[in-house]
């Protein structure tokens, strides 16, 4: 999952990585979601295995160059 630091596009850009405002507009993190906690499509279980890969990205929405697959994606999938 990949977020940009400074994505106008998306908000709270912390929902790249499934987080979500609650009704009192605080920032919950993935891993305290209903999604997450009640493994509603299998989150949680991806995250248990270590299938899930958060990475954090200066610049805006889809803002990447030509080496963007070798030098973020390619990591991630090495691990």
């Amino acid at each position: 999952m990949i977020m940009f630091n400074s994505d106008e596009i998306i908000f709270p850009k912390e929902s790249e990585w499934f987080g979500q405002l609650d009704p009192q507009k605080k920032l919950v993190p993935m891993e305290e979601t209903d999604l997450y906690t009640k493994n509603l499509f299998g989150l949680k279980t991806l995250d248990e295995q270590g299938r899930i890969f958060k990475v954090s990205k200066n610049g805006s929405h889809l803002e990447y160059g030509p080496d963007y697959f070798r030098t973020v994606i390619a990591p991630s999938l090495l691990k």
